[in-house]
């Protein structure tokens, strides 16, 4: 007996829910008629209330199945947040591989090109010889030191798509530096 009064209340809850629905959306036609809704909002607005209207009938029916609302909630929300940290991160980990595909297409510099990547709000950047290509970075050695110690720079792929890329075709590191830091 008690199976049965529960399927009525769900029952109930989801023709309450429908007949909800088929109110709004006769609410959304008229204010489309009497020009108060423009048309191209015509469909979001009607897609918005069944969504929400949706959700908020499965979370009355959840209720009434003996599950807590509040925890749903918080594991519907922990799960959005690591969707959205997983989004960000591959993200970034494809922009790479097409940033990769696209320097290799494109070719603006070439493996022992000189080159210097800077900022557009300043002068100055920084200058390495390109020594490595692969899918995530570039790898620059920065010969300018006056110790025989090179540093190797790696730089994400996609900057170069975020900052200005000076080639300098055949030239040193050390004559750029002294060329960029005392000018004539």
């Amino acid at each position: 007996m008690e199976y049965i009064f529960l399927s009525l209340k769900v029952i109930l809850i989801i023709a309450i829910g429908i007949g909800v629905h088929l109110l709004l959306q006769r609410l959304a036609n008229r204010l489309h008629q009497r020009q108060i809704l423009p048309h191209s909002l015509l469909l979001p607005v009607k897609g918005f209330m069944k969504w929400i209207l949706v959700i908020f009938v499965f979370l009355l029916v959840l209720q009434q199945l003996g599950i807590s609302i509040s925890r749903v909630v918080g594991a519907l929300s922990a799960v959005l947040v690591l969707v959205a940290v997983g989004f960000v991160a591959f993200w970034s980990i494809l922009t790479n591989i097409l940033s990769t595909f696209l320097l290799v297409t494109f070719s603006p510099f070439r493996i022992g090109d000189t080159i210097e990547i800077r900022d557009p709000e300043k002068e100055k950047g920084t200058i390495g010889k390109v020594a490595d290509l692969n899918i995530f970075f570039t790898t620059l050695i920065d010969t300018s030191s006056e110790t025989d110690d090179s540093a190797k720079i790696r730089v994400p792929n996609s900057l170069f798509f975020q900052r200005i890329v000076i080639c300098h075709a055949g030239k040193d590191t050390k004559s750029l530096k002294k060329a960029i830091n005392e000018p004539d």
